[in-house]
C-alpha cells in the first residue's frame, strides 16, 4: 500500500509517481497506491493514470478530513511524495504531509528537493531521490517495500527527529524565547 497526500499541482510532481509507479508495475511490483487530496491538475493525473494502464491500481480519496488521513498514514507501507520545482517557479519548502508520516512512523520516499534534505537525511530517517527522475523514484519505492520490517530503526529515527524539532508546542516556545529576547524582556 503507497500512499501520497498532497494537491495534485505541478510542484508534487504527481505525473512522476505516476510514472514511477508504473515502472514498478513492470519490475513486478504488487501495490495499490492511494491518493489523498485534489488541485488543478486533477484530470490530467487520472488521464495519465488511465494511459499507463493503472486505473486498477489508483484509489483517488480526494480530500479528507485529518483524522481519516492519519489512519491512512498507519495502514500503508510507504508514503510517497515526489516534489519538484514546477514550470513557473514554485516549490515546496518542507511538506507537512512528510512530517506528519514520519511523525506516524510510515517511511517516506521523497525528492531533494529544496528544503526537503533538512528534513530527511537520506538513509537516516528516509529514502531521497532526484526530483524529475521517476525511475530513481521506483526503485526507492520498491526497497523500502522489500525492506519491510527492517526499516524499524529508520522510522523510529525518523518520529524521534520529528518530536525533537518538528514539535508545535516546542516551535512555540523557541519562537517566544527569540521574541522575547529581541525585545528585552528578560
Amino acid at each position: 500500500r503507497i500512499l501520497s497526500v498532497g494537491r495534485m499541482v505541478p510542484k508534487k510532481g504527481y505525473d512522476d509517481l505516476i510514472a514511477a509507479l508504473k515502472k514498478l508495475e513492470d519490475l513486478g511490483v504488487d501495490f495499490r497506491f492511494h491518493h489523498i487530496g485534489s488541485g488543478e491538475e486533477r484530470e490530467k493525473i487520472r488521464a495519465l493514470v488511465h494511459r499507463l494502464g493503472l486505473k486498477e491500481r489508483v484509489v483517488y480519496h480526494g480530500t479528507l478530513p485529518h483524522e481519516q488521513v492519519i489512519g491512512h498514514y498507519r495502514r500503508s507501507h510507504v508514503f510517497v511524495l515526489a516534489c519538484k520545482t514546477a514550470p513557473n517557479g514554485d516549490r515546496d519548502g518542507i511538506p507537512n504531509v512528510l512530517v506528519e508520516a514520519m511523525a506516524v512512523g510510515l517511511p517516506v520516499v521523497s525528492t531533494r528537493s529544496w528544503a526537503i534534505p533538512e528534513l530527511i537525511d537520506d538513509g537516516v530517517h528516509g529514502t531521497l531521490v532526484p526530483p524529475g527522475d521517476p525511475e530513481a523514484l521506483a526503485g526507492a519505492v520498491k526497497r523500502v517495500l522489500e525492506a519491510g520490517a527492517s526499516l524499524e530503526l529508520q522510522r523510529r529515527v525518523a518520529r524521534r527527529k520529528v518530536e525533537a524539532q518538528f514539535d508545535n508546542r516546542r516551535c512555540i516556545e523557541s519562537l517566544f524565547e527569540l521574541l522575547r529576547g529581541a525585545v528585552g524582556i528578560p
